[in-house]
């Protein structure tokens, strides 16, 4: 036991002097990195996401995703949007008044006008991917993009470790960041639903620049794993002049909407 002391409090002061002064504790960080995340208005974030699943058989995958939001109802996402029922799509565009859907494989787009009268509230309680009414296409993928890093703990189930301080190299400069381990469930005992998520947390501006997420799923469990690293993320910034105006790539057709694509 005293061993295990000693050990535990070199630990802690080797965090400490890397940093120049005391650190602070898990639950701070995790509140910090909520409050960063809470409610911007504005915000775009590039990434490459990898998942490792018992369900795929072809392995590990990474997927260039860029997502951008302005609320009430402007929003761009450009990759594989597959995992959202949108099979061959690579770029979606909203831009107030009409949601643009870009198939760069065929060279072709869609268009589709706003149904809902402009500034109609999403309603959080029916949060779905629907082109016609934008607000509550906006409201959908910013509540899946960072309910993570909102969720309040639930001391029942939850707990957070700070691991260690570490450097990530984003965009060519060195980030310090604080290594921050949260445990849902029980997840050393393989318990279904336990999730343990990792988040390299920048130490100035409490933005997660990595996660890693791994949860047991299935019964029998088996783990699944998702890495996503962040190359771009600007919260309430100046985004990129034409961020929302869809600019159809020269030789692309004009199509009608494919019937299996989302509707009111």
């Amino acid at each position: 036991m005293l061993l295990r002391l000693i050990m535990a409090a070199a630990f802690s002061l080797g965090l400490s002097n890397s940093f120049g002064q005391a650190l602070p504790s898990a639950q701070e960080i995790r509140d910090k990195v909520a409050e960063t995340y809470r409610a911007p208005q504005r915000y775009l974030i590039s990434a490459t996401a990898s998942l490792q699943s018992p369900s795929f058989t072809n392995g590990i995958r990474p997927i260039p995703i860029l997502i951008a939001v302005e609320f009430p109802d402007k929003f761009r996402m450009e990759g594989d949007v597959s995992q959202f029922g949108l099979k061959g799509l690579t770029q979606i565009i909203l831009d107030g008044e009409t949601a643009w859907f870009f198939d760069s494989n065929a060279k072709q787009y869609y268009k589709v006008p706003r149904q809902s009268k402009k500034g109609t509230p999403g309603n959080p309680a029916n949060l779905r991917f629907d082109p016609e009414r934008p607000e509550q296409t906006v409201l959908y993928f910013d509540q899946y993009l960072f309910m993570p890093f909102r969720r309040p703990p639930n001391p029942q189930e939850d707990t957070a470790t700070l691991l260690r301080t570490d450097e990530l190299s984003i965009q060519g400069k060195r980030i310090p960041c604080y290594v921050l381990q949260i445990d849902r469930r029980d997840f050393d005992a393989k318990q279904a639903g336990a999730v343990r998520s990792t988040w390299w947390v920048d130490t100035n501006r409490y933005i997660v620049w990595q996660e890693d997420r791994a949860a047991w799923i299935g019964f029998p469990s088996a783990l699944e794993r998702q890495t996503t690293n962040y190359d771009t993320v600007l919260l309430d910034e100046k985004l990129p002049e034409y961020t929302f105006d869809f600019r159809p790539p020269k030789g692309a057709r004009q199509m009608p909407l494919p019937k299996n694509q989302p509707r009111k």
